[in-house]
């Protein structure tokens, strides 16, 4: 693995604080360009040694760019991600991989044809140590009970798309899409659930609570709210035959990390790791460093990773069950075709 990727980010936020300090960590990696609406600091592009394109179009064109990032809103990423596949470019996506199952859906089938292209969808959480280790942890045991907390108290921007809910924002594609894939990735498959979807407004759905039942057995209880007055967390509590398990974070920093403690029947409670000390670091970039080696290695090895598109696709499929249970007030079971 000698050959060094090249690659361009298309996106200004989180694609210069996250996915570029990412990508330079990957010694197989080479950002050598960034588009976006707005051009980034000079700083920025000649530290780096990055050109800047207005047009990510132009960008793609580029016959040097072996791949893309696109860190973008959700709404906007189809017609991206559609014009990398014609021209052959590997593609690492941030989530939720468009705004809609239909576009998913239509993408993967695009792809199908073109199946040479690696394309890594970024969820983190799995990523996290903490998460790895809770995951090593449980492996041997029955879980029985899982309650998922995750409690925010957001400003509301009229105008951003992260409050849009037809733009890929709002509680279930900027939040809940998280969690439902960390929960299968600790828990295994969904098999049915119920759920309730609160809204704002037609187009702003703020809270989702629900019941997810495993075809392992386990059950979780789920509730994300962008409004909670309460106190802000980010919380995994996992009930097993042996042992009670809590993850948890702050909700409302970049610089919050997660911390996981193991509580015996004996009541003796054991700490995995302290972060008292910890440098003020955006948590997201080493988790999307990690992703980043998958995406490296998909493309040099030309063997195949997750998270991907299809990855995404069963995200999109379960967010659709959750909105068709909140609306028939029901439990709705799920298929294995996603």
């Amino acid at each position: 693995m000698k050959k060094k990727i090249n690659i361009g980010i298309i996106g200004k936020n989180f694609g210069q604080k996250v996915i570029l300090n990412a990508f330079t960590k990957n010694k197989h990696l080479n950002v050598i360009a960034i588009s976006s609406l707005k051009k980034p600091e000079n700083k920025i592009l000649k530290e780096n040694k990055i050109i800047f394109y207005s047009n990510w179009k132009k960008m793609i064109d580029n016959k040097l760019i072996n791949a893309v990032a696109i860190a973008t809103p959700p709404h906007i990423q189809e017609k991206i991600i559609n014009y990398s596949i014609k021209k052959k470019k590997h593609i690492f996506c941030e989530k939720p991989f468009t705004e809609s199952f239909f576009k998913a859906n239509r993408l993967l089938n695009i792809l199908k044809k073109n199946n040479k292209v690696a394309n890594i969808v970024n969820y983190i959480f799995p990523e996290i140590d903490c998460w790895k280790l809770l995951k090593k942890k449980i492996k041997r045991q029955t879980v029985k009970e899982i309650k998922l907390g995750w409690k925010m108290n957001s400003k509301f921007k009229k105008n951003s798309w992260k409050f849009k809910h037809n733009q890929g924002g709002a509680v279930l594609y900027n939040f809940a899409c998280h969690s439902i894939y960390y929960l299968e990735y600790l828990f295994g498959k969904i098999t049915f659930l119920k759920s309730q979807v609160l809204y704002k407004n037609k187009n702003f759905p703020y809270r989702l609570k629900g019941i997810f039942y495993f075809f392992s057995g386990a059950k979780a209880e789920v509730d994300i709210n962008l409004f909670s007055r309460k106190e802000q967390f980010h919380q995994v509590k996992v009930k097993t035959n042996k042992s009670s398990f809590n993850l948890s974070s702050g909700a409302n920093s970049i610089y919050d990390k997660f911390n996981l403690k193991l509580e015996r029947p004996q009541k003796k409670i054991f700490k995995f790791n302290k972060q008292n000390n910890y440098e003020k670091k955006d948590f997201r970039i080493e988790p999307t460093y990690k992703n980043s080696i998958k995406f490296s290695k998909w493309i040099l090895n030309k063997k195949e990773y997750e998270p991907n598109f299809k990855s995404a696709l069963r995200i999109h499929y379960i967010l659709k069950c959750i909105i068709k249970s909140s609306k028939l007030e029901q439990n709705i079971f799920l298929t294995d075709k996603y």
